[in-house]
């Protein structure tokens, strides 16, 4: 399809997402946009972006919608991406052995749960007296009930070591052919809610460490900020924010303390922590 999409069906469909998400997609991404909507265009027998559009402005395709942000939000994620900050979390887990409560960690913006399942298995092989959960959320409920499933395909376990392959996930066969899953005992470790980083979450607790990894560069510095000051809300002092690499978050709080690259510890001042 070489339909160009109208300069007021782009706004309009940017400013929905923005809605939704915080993100802002400027003009330079139409060619990002256009390529993801032609997925939707051929499920819904539609030939035109227009007709696409104006069928999106209808009350009763508030469904349609909802696929529509998730097929322009960007989920990229693999098992032990940035493998840098699960040696930080190895040590941080370490050093903070105990028989009192589990160690608890968030995985924000978890996309389809790859990180997730990455840290619970570096947490497992620690075999901490305290035991751990992991909690992964994201903007997308499709994506969210995809990490739930714990199943992936093949492909995706290239970064996953042979011995961990063996002891935390199993082969699929017959129809699940092409894929793996994570095994029970590594699955009750782990829970997945719906939530956006713009807006507070005290339902989630209070956690020792927080990945925020590549979600930051997605926003302008003010929703960055908001994003960091809620996130920070839910770390108990003392605890780990890791980052991603390509991003910073020096100037969000001065109550975060640099550890090393992409690795910050949270030092509110006495009486400040929430």
């Amino acid at each position: 399809m070489n339909e160009a999409l109208k300069a007021a069906d782009f706004r309009w469909l940017t400013e929905l997402f923005e809605g939704k998400t915080g993100i802002r997609l400027g003009p330079e991404k139409v060619g990002l946009v256009v390529s993801r909507l032609l997925p939707r265009l051929r499920a819904r027998g539609v030939e035109k972006l227009e007709h696409y559009v104006s069928l999106l402005k209808r009350a009763d395709e508030e469904p349609e919608r909802a696929l529509l942000i998730d097929q322009l939000t960007t989920h990229e994620t693999y098992f032990f991406r940035e493998p840098k900050h699960f040696a930080v979390l190895q040590d941080f887990a370490k050093r903070t052995r105990s028989t009192g409560a589990p160690l608890r960690v968030w995985s924000a913006a978890c996309s389809t749960g790859e990180e997730a399942a990455t840290i619970a298995m570096v947490l497992e092989e620690l075999a901490l007296p305290q035991g751990f959960e992991v909690v992964g959320t994201d903007v997308s409920p499709d994506v969210v009930r995809k990490a739930q499933r714990c199943v992936y395909p093949l492909e995706r376990g290239a970064g996953i070591a042979a011995e961990l392959r063996q002891r935390y996930c199993l082969k699929g066969v017959g129809d699940a052919a092409g894929t793996f899953c994570l095994k029970d005992s590594l699955q009750r470790r782990l829970h997945f809610r719906v939530g956006n980083l713009l807006e507070p979450m005290p339902q989630l607790g209070r956690f020792d460490v927080i990945f925020l990894r590549n979600v930051l560069i997605y926003f302008d510095d003010e929703r960055r900020r908001r994003i960091v000051e809620n996130v920070l809300r839910q770390l108990k002092p003392g605890g780990l924010l890791l980052p991603g690499h390509a991003e910073t978050v020096r100037d969000c709080s001065p109550s975060l303390k640099a550890l090393g690259p992409a690795a910050w510890r949270y030092e509110p001042a006495p009486g400040s922590a929430s």
